[in-house]
């Protein structure tokens, strides 16, 4: 299952805080968002989805991107389903509709591959997708996974596997970005309240990615029901996996901030790494525009951001940077703004309008707690990008780095753009006011 939730279809009387293409570029100070040197990006599908070529060009067209030179599948597709006026038939194309479109809409003009695996795979479909990865002379330097399961139901052998391939193509320049979850620490239909980490997010061998939103007075805050979202950003500690040494001293100083804290593994890997906007994405699915909440939004879109590193470091003669964890937490949070609200002790809730109590909450010692520094809910934070980019070697290029106002990007957009639906949502928050270098003032699938 994919990392997100559909919401009803846009209408004509519009739709607030939603998130596009441009949104993200404004928010995180982007800046330069075209792919030049040819980068390519890999996106993992299973085999019973199905992604749209035409709701890709339909996307690009609404929003005025950059056509990308070149996307193909690898394996089983059936873009008619993604037009069918049948529900069940195309809900098979959120999931790969979204990863395509984000990765696209950050990262305009680089080629994508989709790669579609059986989901009923002998040697697991996570694995068959990372040897396909390996077996190419030149795979793709970033590789996108919106899907995760609770370790606990998966062959050991096979994520093992997985963390060997995985570690042997990071070696080779590969980044591979995956989603944290949308339930919390929860399971998909949890009995009980207990914490459920889940895989591949919790390989020592992914950078995986938390959920924020942006509540109405700015700034982002983890993205769960408490804020208002559908979703509840996964997170957690490893029970099959060891803390690897690179993030030892951030996670110990937020296990110190709650001495008290129990019922999970605190010496196992922690997740997520890094978090991005994963509320209320606007999505073209059979040609209509629908909003899809999940950590399975920020995830391409993440994915996206390394892809342009990628292609600045290529521009400059650089190899691409690969595994990126052990650089990231050497820096302490530099490059990220700090996630300081949320707590994510529910499960999904899609009934989180009429309030918390139509949502199943864990009492608080079966969740964590949005803190300063690294958490179990956003990681490290959202991104810098400039600061990221000077991280990875690249020189910066002055972008906005989240100061531009919603209303501008409005105006980057808008020029001739008549859907109904969309005009009024762009225009709907006021400029988030932070410093680009200072971390601490800021403050979800199956």
């Amino acid at each position: 299952a994919g990392a997100l939730q559909e919401e009803p279809l846009l209408t004509g009387g519009g739709t607030p805080d939603a998130v596009i293409p441009q949104t993200l570029s404004a928010l995180y100070g982007i800046g330069s968002d075209r792919v030049a040197h040819g980068t390519q990006i890999a996106v993992f599908k299973l085999d019973p989805l199905n992604f749209a070529p035409d709701d890709l060009a339909k996307y690009i067209e609404t929003f005025k991107l950059d056509t990308p030179p070149e996307v193909s599948v690898e394996g089983q597709n059936d873009a008619s389903q993604c037009a069918d006026t049948d529900v069940g038939k195309r809900s098979t194309c959120y999931e790969p509709n979204l990863d395509v479109q984000y990765a696209l809409g950050v990262a305009q003009g680089a080629n994508v591959t989709v790669f579609s695996t059986d989901f009923s795979s002998q040697t697991g479909h996570y694995l068959d997708f990372l040897v396909a990865l390996s077996q190419m002379d030149d795979p793709p330097s970033v590789a996108s996974i919106s899907y995760a399961e609770p370790e606990a139901g998966l062959d050991e052998a096979m994520m093992i596997r997985f963390n060997e391939e995985a570690k042997k193509l990071g070696a080779r320049g590969v980044s591979i970005i995956v989603a944290s979850g949308d339930r919390g620490v929860l399971d998909k239909t949890p009995t009980t309240c207990a914490f459920t980490p889940l895989f591949p997010a919790s390989s020592p061998y992914v950078t995986t990615v938390g959920g924020t939103l942006s509540p109405p007075e700015g700034g982002e805050v983890a993205c769960t029901p408490h804020a208002g979202s559908i979703i509840s950003t996964g997170g957690g500690f490893s029970e099959r996996f060891a803390q690897p040494g690179w993030q030892n001293s951030s996670v110990a100083g937020y296990l110190d901030q709650f001495p008290e804290a129990t019922g999970f593994n605190s010496t196992g890997r922690a997740y997520p790494d890094v978090s991005a906007l994963a509320n209320r994405y606007i999505v073209m699915i059979g040609g209509n525009l629908t909003i899809i909440s999940g950590t399975s939004a920020a995830t391409p879109a993440f994915a996206g951001m390394v892809a342009l590193i990628n292609d600045a470091r290529k521009g400059q003669s650089l190899p691409p940077v690969g595994f990126l964890n052990p650089q990231l937490y050497q820096m302490g949070g530099h490059g990220f703004y700090d996630i300081t609200q949320g707590e994510n002790n529910c499960n999904m809730c899609p009934e989180v309008a009429e309030g918390l109590d139509h949502c199943m909450c864990c009492d608080k010692g079966v969740g964590f707690v949005a803190a300063g520094g690294w958490d179990p809910l956003t990681g490290l934070g959202s991104p810098q990008f400039q600061s990221l980019k000077g991280i990875f070697g690249v020189s910066t290029d002055g972008g906005a780095g989240g100061g531009m106002s919603w209303a501008v990007v409005a105006a980057l957009v808008l020029g001739g753009l008549v859907l109904a639906g969309i005009v009024s949502f762009l225009v709907v928050r006021r400029a988030r006011a932070r410093a680009r270098d200072a971390p601490g003032e800021g403050a979800t699938l199956l």
